[in-house]
């Protein structure tokens, strides 16, 4: 059964995976980059599983709504208790990303969790219109997408009270 689960997964699924695994790779080294560039991930989360959620549950469960309370409060405490990974670069607008293996460890979870769902719900279709089934899934996506909306706003809230402090200017008489 795993082998024809296997078989029947479309390649770009394959694809998305080696690139999620790049990326997570990527985070694992420390870096230089635009601070901007940091929102990419946590941006979108959300148009990719919003959508998803109401395409698979749509009236089930209000998804939306449970989405949104779980994000939040992920978002909340990843915010409150997560540390920093960054710091300002020199440049302006650049900051400095310490390496961590936790982007790629959230990454994986996402994709295995959507990669499981997908699976479950083509086994067993009728799990869609199981109202604690999908309560589970959409408030599991929103924990996700608030971890990393928690990432974002704990380095937003350090980029932000850091300051480059130059040397001020010389005045020549």
């Amino acid at each position: 059964m795993l082998q024809q689960i296997l078989f029947h997964t479309p390649i770009y699924v394959w694809i998305i995976l080696a690139g999620l695994i790049y990326r997570g790779y990527l985070s694992s080294k420390d870096r230089e980059v635009a601070f901007a560039k940091l929102f990419f991930i946590p941006a979108i989360m959300p148009l990719l599983t919003v959508p998803d959620l109401a395409l698979k549950f749509g009236h089930a469960v209000p998804a939306l709504a449970i989405w949104a309370s779980a994000a939040g409060v992920a978002a909340l405490l990843t915010w409150q208790f997560s540390n920093a990974n960054i710091t300002r670069a020199p440049l302006a607008g650049q900051v400095l990303v310490r390496g961590s293996w936790l982007p790629l460890v959230a990454m994986m979870a996402v994709f295995l969790s959507k990669y499981a769902l997908n699976v479950m719900l083509a086994l067993v279709p009728h799990a869609r219109h199981d109202v604690q089934f999908a309560t589970a899934l959409c408030a599991l996506f929103g924990v996700f997408n608030g971890v990393f909306f928690g990432w974002i706003a704990r380095d937003s809230t350090t980029y932000l009270q850091t300051r480059v402090t130059l040397p001020a200017a010389q005045t020549v008489s």
